[in-house]
């Protein structure tokens, strides 16, 4: 577009009462300010709160009395179960992360062609991101359980999974690479497919063999997705709490406390604020050191290797293989399902399949025991509010950053994108006490409030938009289009999928959350979520199993409906907003 029609496009913002920098200024304000008060309020002064706590002692009511320095860290690390929480957790994350990293990698490759079946397989490595974490654990705890589960059945074992010293721990890492290997896929997926076919062409032309495409091509130019996905997944495996919560309440003998679980029972359990502080300032650090390590590797280019073994597969092959892994990757599913039509005598038996899908007694009787209904409605309010809260935020900060030049633009993009550098689990205590103070608890504000900022979606959205014409906005401009117009009527339109692919996942994430809605809404029994309700269904003694698989069914269903509706679209979404080094 020419300078005349440029200026002409901003002669436009000159009609106003304003002048042109004073109304910029303005609108710029008004798309950044939301996400950055959310983060000041529920991201870095929660964690600067932390940080004082871990220097003060801090009375049950979270008011500092006064400044004891490093004391608390010294009782804190003399403490054989802060120890072996850390163990625990160092553990868990040099475990689940490079496995995953390779499992999903590997079906990641499978996938990048396209093939007739490709959509079953897809679908199946993708399922395990729909199921929550509650739900994911009653499913293991039924699999495993050492009288009743099909794995001891399928092996000819009565081994107790969880409850033994020996298998708890890894038995969690298990469900947790479980839980991790749905996202990543799609991930890997839509960055080995944004590689321009030529290339790849050129390569077979040339007589390279699969591994060393793989190896000199497609991994070192996907490596800035190889290094987000771990950054991500080691934030991740350093908070896990979910099954400690949930299944094994950090037992047996402390086999399984990990850093959050310590501090989400010292803090919310025990009121223990300076101790819980103390822990999620480890926890922070050691986050942040592995993702340090991570970015010198990966700056270091070190996934250029030579390989140079050749070897070539057929389509069969890959989609039998595909499909083998996908039944395999999907069987907890299954297993719910298939569990959940099954009668109290047919669950004693090692028979996998219910002698009638016309039993539904243990659905009626999870309705019954709990108001799963209500719970429903509260996880779909819940979700709905956040997500559209979140994407807003996100959409208004990222149109900001791409379409406009303000003094502190770079200042405000990395302290949005900082927030990603402090995961939610080691804010949490310090978060509970500001909703409280604020009167959210108990209510629908207060579960989705601490979730309003996302750098992930921000950046995402922020890398789509630079990516559609400036000449387009101009052409608005001239034609009297503002910016809130060309957003809902352009721009969003353009960046339809990776829009959709965040909305699915977002709601998908919120509708799936179980330790904030747990805790915010304790006092308040009508008004937790299905992913907390389902396990009231469950106790440690007297567990029945149908009865819970058939909740975690009920809870499925949502999500389940969405992710197949949209799958298209995350597809999609994902190639657009993938990270390709």
């Amino acid at each position: 577009m020419s300078t005349t029609t440029k200026d002409a496009a901003y002669g436009r913002l000159r009609e106003g009462g304003l002048r042109p920098n004073a109304r910029k200024n303005l609108k710029v304000a008004a798309f950044m300010a939301p996400i950055l008060i959310f983060a000041l309020l529920f991201v870095y002064y929660p964690f600067l709160k932390t940080l004082v706590n871990s220097l003060c002692a801090v009375n049950d009511k979270g008011e500092i009395l006064r400044f004891v320095g490093l004391e608390n860290f010294k009782y804190v690390f003399g403490r054989n179960d802060f120890k072996k929480a850390l163990r625990n957790s160092i553990v868990i994350t040099l475990i689940n992360v490079p496995i995953t990293l390779v499992l999903t990698i590997s079906l990641a490759l499978l996938a990048t062609k396209k093939r007739k079946l490709s959509p079953v397989y897809e679908t199946m490595f993708t399922l395990p991101m729909a199921v929550s974490m509650s739900a994911a654990c009653m499913i293991f705890k039924s699999m495993f359980s050492p009288t009743l589960g099909w794995v001891n059945a399928f092996f000819g074992t009565n081994l107790g999974w969880f409850e033994s010293r020996d298998t708890a721990l890894y038995t969690c890492i298990i469900l947790t690479v479980w839980m991790g290997i749905g996202f990543d896929f799609l991930l890997f997926q839509s960055a080995f497919r944004g590689i321009p076919r030529h290339i790849m062409e050129a390569a077979e032309l040339d007589g390279a063999g699969f591994f060393t495409r793989v190896f000199k091509i497609q991994l070192p130019m996907i490596s800035s997705t190889i290094f987000y996905v771990m950054c991500t997944n080691t934030v991740l495996a350093m908070m896990t709490s979910g099954p400690m919560i949930i299944i094994t309440q950090g037992g047996p003998s402390r086999a399984t406390t990990t850093l959050m679980y310590m501090m989400f029972s010292s803090g919310y359990g025990s009121s223990n604020y300076g101790l819980a502080a103390v822990v999620s300032m480890v926890a922070f650090v050691l986050t942040f050191g592995f993702t340090l390590v991570s970015f010198v590797y990966e700056r270091k280019k070190v996934l250029s290797v030579k390989y140079t073994a050749r070897k070539r597969t057929t389509d069969i092959v890959v989609s039998v293989v595909a499909i083998a892994l996908g039944l395999v990757l999907i069987f907890p599913v299954i297993y719910c399902v298939l569990g959940a039509f099954k009668t109290p005598a047919e669950f004693l038996s090692p028979r996998l399949l219910p002698s009638s899908f016309a039993y539904t007694q243990n659905f009626k009787d999870a309705m019954h025991q709990a108001p799963m209904l209500r719970y429903m409605l509260n996880s779909l309010i819940m979700a709905t509010l956040g997500t559209v809260v979140r994407l807003v935020f996100s959409i208004c900060a990222a149109f900001a950053l791409t379409h406009y030049e303000f003094r502190g633009k770079n200042f405000c993009f990395f302290l949005i994108l900082g927030t990603m550098m402090m995961p939610g689990d080691t804010l949490l205590i310090t978060n509970y006490v500001t909703v409280s103070r604020l009167g959210l608890l108990n209510t629908y504000l207060g579960m989705c409030i601490t979730g309003f900022v996302s750098a992930s979606q921000m950046f995402m959205l922020r890398q789509k938009f630079l990516s559609v014409p400036k000449d387009l906005r101009y052409a608005a401009m001239i034609d009297g289009c503002g910016d809130l117009r060309y957003i809902l009527t352009i721009l969003m339109p353009i960046c339809k999928p990776i829009i959709t692919t965040l909305f699915v996942q977002s709601f998908i994430t919120i509708w799936n959350a179980y330790l904030w809605p747990l805790i915010i809404t304790a006092s308040a029994p009508d008004m937790r979520t299905i992913m907390v309700g389902i396990t009231k269904l469950n106790s440690w003694e007297d567990t029945n199993y149908q009865l819970v698989l058939a909740g975690v069914t009920i809870s499925l269903i949502p999500s389940f409906i969405l992710f197949v509706i949209m799958r298209r679209n995350m597809a999609k979404g994902g190639t657009e907003g993938s990270l390709v080094g």
